[in-house]
């Protein structure tokens, strides 16, 4: 049996990162955002071999002939791995396997602090309002979760800024702390964005796109933590408007998690810095 694990999420809520995460355990193999082939065909199967000036993947090559019901099989017999992390985001790719015989589907509803998602939008769309943002956002976890409920598949709610036992419990296997340094095991699969850059960097071709070079330029260096400059970015007024609407306080006691106090914490450390 193939443990798929498909994380849903909003873009710009961590996929990539939890997904190298997780992949970087002894018992798991990260695939990214692995529909892409499947779905658009003569698209590259690896950013790893690619970035090193391959052809193919070492490991993934002939992913080309391979029937799309057989993805996670091929990915499974390839990568050595009974547990498969898959970060497409794309509901109809998940739905495609809910019944598939031979893979048990795990579910992870990954959800960010809307402030956080808002504020990459704001800066790659300038064009649209902060509320449009956070319309766009709601939309797009509500049509997850109803997809989680149709699925009757088992399902995790998750905040990044949880800790990872519980969610690797959800999957079935210890967590391993070491696996946070994601970036010295790089994976054979799709990422291009931000995460992806600290085991892309420095190869033969560079094809990726950060969005903030400056701050994924140290980060393996850094403590690991959540990236919260957005608190200083978007309107505070804003910012707690978003996680007091309804769906926002729904969300929050599933999470078992307050974005409120996050908030006032900021709030009190700028006002004592001042």
């Amino acid at each position: 049996m193939i443990v798929v694990v498909f994380i849903l999420s909003f873009q710009h809520s961590g996929s990539t990162w939890l997904n190298a995460v997780l992949g970087s355990t002894s018992w798991a193999a990260a695939l990214g955002e692995y529909y892409r082939p499947f779905r658009f065909p003569g698209h590259v199967a690896c950013r790893l071999c690619e970035a090193d000036g391959l052809a193919e993947c070492v490991t993934l090559h002939g992913i080309q002939d391979v029937p799309a019901l057989n993805a996670f099989d091929f990915a499974a017999e390839r990568l050595g791995k009974s547990v498969l992390i898959d970060a497409s985001k794309d509901i109809d790719w998940c739905r495609t396997f809910m019944s598939r015989e031979g893979i048990e589907p795990r579910l992870i509803h990954l959800v960010r602090n809307p402030g956080g998602v808002i504020d990459s939008l704001a800066r790659r769309h300038p064009d649209q309002t902060l509320a449009q943002h956070l319309a766009t956002w709601e939309a797009r976890n509500r049509e997850i979760e109803a997809f989680i409920a149709e699925s009757g598949k088992p399902a995790l709610a998750d905040d990044p800024d949880l800790h990872m036992p519980a969610v690797c419990d959800f999957i079935g296997h210890a967590w391993e702390p070491q696996a946070v340094e994601y970036w010295r095991k790089p994976y054979h699969g799709l990422g291009g964005n931000g995460a992806s850059s600290l085991y892309l960097r420095n190869r033969v071709k560079q094809n990726f796109r950060t969005g903030d070079d400056q701050f994924y330029a140290d980060l393996d260096k850094q403590p690991t933590a959540a990236d919260r400059r957005w608190l200083g970015r978007i309107p505070a007024t804003f910012a707690r408007e978003a996680v007091t609407t309804p769906y926002a306080r729904s969300l929050q006691a599933r999470l078992g998690t307050d974005w409120m106090a996050l908030l006032e914490q900021a709030a009190g450390a700028g006002s004592k810095g001042g």
